[in-house]
């Protein structure tokens, strides 16, 4: 990582992200197909609702950086926010297309079909979730909240699952 992109991220992380929006705008100044640099403004434009200027920025990152997941997990993301839920979709199926074990990746998918209206195919990817992380909370949460209403008692258990792991999560 170039001292400049090192630089960039910290303010990112920090907050700031006016000041990292213009070091990444800089980064892409010197060298407009920086993938990295591409994707975290990408991610910060989204971060900050502003999804429809974020997606050719992510779409570039993931041109200039195939193999670079995270860059098509904040593709996929943005492109959900900005009420593309099918590109959505075909954004996170090639992403489970080559790490089939992102839960990240299938808890989004969960929540695009969910958006969708199609809850058995919601559950359907939150059980294949759980078959790579049986613990994670994010995935029983999506769970209980899915089975609230045909399988009360699945949901009961689901969310018991998330409490037993942070007691005082919101969800």
């Amino acid at each position: 990582m170039s001292a400049a992109l090192h630089a960039a991220l910290a303010l990112h992380q920090a907050g700031a992200l006016d000041q990292a929006e213009a070091a990444y705008r800089q980064i892409l100044q010197d060298s407009p197909a920086h993938g990295d640099a591409l994707n975290l403004l990408g991610a910060l434009l989204s971060q900050r609702g502003q999804h429809q200027a974020a997606i050719p920025l992510l779409q570039a990152a993931c041109e200039q950086l195939p193999h670079h997941l995270d860059a098509g997990l904040n593709l996929a993301k943005a492109l959900r926010l900005a009420g593309r839920i099918e590109d959505a979709l075909v954004a996170i199926d090639a992403l489970l297309a080559a790490a089939p074990a992102r839960v990240d990746a299938r808890v989004l998918r969960a929540r695009c079909l969910r958006q969708l209206n199609r809850p058995d195919e919601a559950c359907a990817s939150l059980q294949q979730a759980l078959t790579h992380a049986p613990d994670a909370p994010e995935v029983h949460l999506g769970l209980g909240d899915l089975l609230q209403i045909r399988a009360p008692e699945a949901a009961v258990h689901h969310y018991g699952r998330v409490l037993a792991q942070l007691p005082t999560h919101p969800g």
